[in-house]
């Protein structure tokens, strides 16, 4: 698997990089914003449906379901599957992680048999999408200038909202206690030896 190229990887780091805080906060950009996506599938408006009722323990299982034939796609079926994988990178990225209080109170009858699952899809997405991108640079199914909207409007901004929810998912452990017994707070920027901005 080819790795992002050093320029991608430039532009992912400058759009979770504190300079850039008001892009990496705001809404993402839809697939629809690219003509040939604009319609999504019956499987990703029941997904989408979900994420919306912040049903976040059944989205995360669906994502999951969805995100087993990703290692189907080849460049004979690229242009077939993309739109498929986009929305799905779309709405993995818009999804928010859990936290100890949201995993225990979203859905509490659902199982996910994996109280990481949100971190496990998002992961997905980020190993996957480096795929996608090998794959969309090499099609001669997609126009020059589809494939810059995909990669840098699409691919890279999704990919740039999960390694930002990442940083910023500073959540102290519940079970973390210090000698007295009292909960231990999570570590300040400043005590991580993280310069201000």
């Amino acid at each position: 698997m080819n790795l992002l190229s050093p320029l991608c990887a430039c532009a992912v780091c400058l759009m979770i990089g504190k300079g850039n805080q008001a892009y990496s906060d705001s809404p993402l950009e839809s697939p629809a914003c690219i003509d040939q996506y604009k319609q999504p599938s019956a499987t990703i408006r029941g997904l989408s449906g979900l994420l919306k009722d912040m049903r976040l323990k059944s989205f995360y299982n669906g994502a999951r379901k969805h995100t087993l034939t990703f290692s189907l796609t080849t460049q004979d079926n690229i242009d077939t599957e993309l739109k498929e994988k986009i929305w799905n990178y779309y709405l993995v990225a818009s999804a928010p992680l859990f936290t100890y209080k949201t995993y225990r109170e979203i859905e509490p009858d659902v199982d996910m048999g994996d109280d990481r699952a949100d971190i496990h899809r998002k992961s997905e997405a980020c190993l996957l999408m480096e795929k996608y991108i090998g794959l969309v640079r090499k099609t001669n199914k997609i126009k020059e200038p589809v494939k810059k909207q995909i990669i840098r409007r699409l691919f890279l901004s999704y990919y740039a909202r999960i390694l930002k929810q990442y940083k910023n998912a500073q959540e102290p452990n519940p079970y973390q206690r210090d000698a007295q017994g009292n909960p231990v707070p999570p570590l300040s920027d400043k005590e991580k030896g993280i310069p201000e901005a």
